[in-house]
């Protein structure tokens, strides 16, 4: 079993990376196969530090991305709709100890 992050209350905040996925899209899947194999899908929170615009389009262009073939392989990761959901959003209420309100089913 590889052992991913050593201290269990580390997290990696995203926004750095998340203007790639539009400028640079391979570095991006790059970036993120890395921290999905060594901090692991349930540590990864989606975050910007831009103030001044609503995110819609990145997150967008997120829910929209694959990981290319290539790198699914080397790493042995996958961005799928269940990693992505836990970083757009699931993955907070366990960082904070917040509790999600009831899911609709959406068929997502």
């Amino acid at each position: 079993m590889l052992d991913r992050c050593q201290e269990s209350n580390v997290y990696g905040g995203l926004a750095v990376v998340m203007p790639f996925i539009h400028s640079r899209p391979r570095y991006f899947a790059e970036v993120m196969a890395n921290l999905l194999k060594w901090v692991g899908a349930d540590k990864l929170l989606f975050a910007s530090d831009y103030a001044i615009w609503e995110p819609k389009w990145i997150v967008d262009k997120f829910m929209a991305f694959q990981m290319p073939q290539d790198l699914k392989e080397e790493f042995g990761v996958d961005l799928t709709l269940e990693v992505k959901r836990k970083i757009l959003g699931e993955n907070a209420p366990v960082s904070t100890a917040l509790t999600l309100p009831a899911q609709e089913e959406t068929g997502q």
